[in-house]
């Protein structure tokens, strides 16, 4: 419905500030990069401005003073000044550097732990912390989330009270009560490390049952002894299953083979990363990605990895032009296999670590002797091989707005991305195998399946289909004239076999 007109300075209010906004009184207070202001409800007028530190993410209001926490991890508290009306600022707070004062046998023992674990990021468990200085030396060393168990209440006070001092209680540690740490209230596969404080004593411990049910799948870790023996690391779940491509697999069977999951379900974990760096739902994005305990999120624009089995956040990566929206009139532009993330991104395909998300490879869609530019449609793994296509530069949609909704994302008739070359890259090279060109009509990306040894495809027979300059045409265009499917062997892209169907009725995908 059409609501009351506003002024531009109203309009103008969520662009300058875009990070935080609530409302006290007749009073609105807004969240920006390194300031923050107040306006008035009833026209959109800005009373005051004061300055920050960082972008104000969160605000609040209490007691007759405004906080304001930034990106910094600075706290700001206000107050509101008589005399000019500007507010007056009462105190400002910096996160305390750590401190350096743990013992070191502490210190000596949290490296020994993290270099045999090899985990260092995460969340950590720390069995009868006692003092809280292991849970304090396993944080500065890693970027680990620790959580640390004590049963001893006066000990759980004190140690809380000296993580505090160290400004790492409530952000990098938490200590909490357990009465008994062989049964522990989290949820199961939680955790990438546990460790038994009263190993740094010398000391031997046996691995509970309830610390085998929080230790995370592949390589959660848990650490009994000191020594080499003492190191417990947890492999694959039996029956565990992947999503690696749009539609589960290279084989589009949209089955993940997962032999475990049975309801009733129960939340694993909620949090980050949040709507803010997403592309919206309704424009029909790229799904993400399971592979190996390890969540890949196509954001807009990047690429953001988190364990899949407690949400930390593993790496957060800008990928220029990955954005692809009406994937279901196109294909998917993510595959990932064991060791890389292939991600469509324009003219080029990147290959990303699925430890660090670094770029690693990248190969190019159009062919090294061609002389037209192309774009990279259809991505799909395979062992070590990486199969494409090539598209015309633009034909996959990108845009993200409501324009780009009506475009082609919703109701029927609109045009469908089409490839004009099929191809083979040994991905460990970079080497390509064969290239595959159409010979009649361009094929169609949503089409493109991979099974016993051969990669099919629906290609039109009508010969205008190569010539769109958009890289997309309707169902009408395609198959109104006849089309085949199509199956190449993937050893050397020849014809395996190719059959006429008649589609022509076609009009919904």
């Amino acid at each position: 419905r059409k609501g009351k007109e506003v002024g531009p300075e109203v309009n103008q209010i969520a662009n300058a500030f875009p990070y935080a906004f609530i409302g006290a009184g007749d009073v609105r207070i807004a969240g920006g990069d390194g300031t923050i202001a107040a306006f008035r409800v009833k026209d959109g007028k800005r009373i005051w401005l004061a300055s920050v530190d960082g972008r104000a993410w969160s605000l609040a209001v209490a007691g007759d003073r405004l906080f304001v926490s930034t990106d910094t991890g600075q706290i700001s508290c206000f107050r509101h000044h008589a005399e000019n009306s500007e507010p007056a600022e009462v105190l400002r707070t910096t996160p305390v550097a750590g401190h350096e004062d743990d013992p070191q046998r502490y210190r000596q023992a949290a490296k020994w732990i993290l270099d045999h674990s090899g985990v260092r990021r995460g969340y950590c468990l720390v069995l009868n912390s006692g003092n809280g200085h292991l849970a304090c030396s396993l944080a500065r060393q890693s970027k680990l989330q620790i959580i640390a168990v004590e049963s001893d209440p006066a000990l759980v006070a004190a140690s809380r009270k000296r993580i505090d001092e160290y400004g790492l209680y409530g952000t990098r540690v938490s200590v909490h009560h357990v009465p008994d740490v062989s049964v522990l209230p989290y949820t199961d596969y939680m955790f990438n490390l546990i460790v038994d404080a009263r190993i740094v004593d010398g000391k031997s411990v046996e691995c509970l049952d309830d610390w085998r049910r929080l230790q995370r799948p592949y390589g959660g870790v848990v650490v009994t002894a000191m020594k080499p023996e003492g190191i417990h690391r947890r492999g694959p779940l039996t029956g565990a299953g992947d999503w690696t491509h749009l539609y589960a697999n290279a084989s589009n069977t949209a089955c993940s083979n997962d032999e475990r999951v049975e309801g009733p379900l129960q939340l694993q974990w909620f949090g980050r990363p949040g709507p803010q760096q997403m592309v919206d739902r309704h424009h029909r994005t790229m799904a993400p990605l399971w592979k190996a305990g390890r969540l890949f999120i196509p954001g807009d624009n990047r690429v953001i990895a988190v364990d899949a089995y407690n949400g930390a956040l593993l790496w957060n990566v800008e990928v220029p032009n990955m954005r692809r929206v009406g994937v279901y009139r196109d294909c998917g532009s993510m595959a990932a296999a064991s060791d890389m993330l292939y991600v469509a991104s324009g003219s080029r395909c990147i290959g990303l670590d699925v430890e660090t998300g670094r770029q690693q490879q990248e190969f190019f869609a159009a062919d090294p002797d061609a002389d037209q530019a192309r774009d990279w449609g259809y991505v799909a793994v395979e062992g070590d091989w990486l199969f494409g296509s090539a598209t015309r530069p633009g034909a996959s949609r990108r845009g993200h707005s409501l324009d780009a909704i009506r475009d082609g994302l919703y109701w029927d008739a609109h045009p469908l991305v089409c490839s004009l070359e099929l191809f083979l890259i040994q991905r460990k090279t970079g080497r390509r195998i064969w290239t595959y060109r159409p010979m009649a009509g361009a094929m169609v990306n949503s089409t493109f399946t991979l099974g016993d040894g051969k990669i099919y495809f629906i290609e039109s027979d009508n010969p205008a289909t190569l010539e769109q300059p958009t890289g997309r045409s309707t169902l009408q265009d395609l198959l109104k004239l006849g089309c085949r499917l199509v199956a190449l062997d993937c050893r050397d892209g020849s014809i395996a076999w190719s059959r006429s169907l008649a589609l022509g009725n076609v009009q919904h995908v």
